[in-house]
């Protein structure tokens, strides 16, 4: 579970997380949370928060 991943990191540490998370990858769950595209554009799935809403009370 990965949450925002990449920040406070320079573009050596977002490059290195990069590598890492993909090398990682194979037979294994991943969860990211964040909305910088680089950090889980590798994911083949996505659930985005808009695509849900509050439901009205009956």
């Amino acid at each position: 579970m990965l949450d925002e991943p990449t920040t406070n990191l320079d573009r050596t540490g977002v490059d290195w997380y990069l590598e890492h998370v993909r090398a990682t990858l194979a037979g294994r769950t991943v969860l990211v949370s964040s909305n910088v595209p680089e950090e889980y554009d590798f994911c083949q799935q996505q659930l985005l928060i808009t695509d849900f809403g509050a439901k009205a009370a009956r």
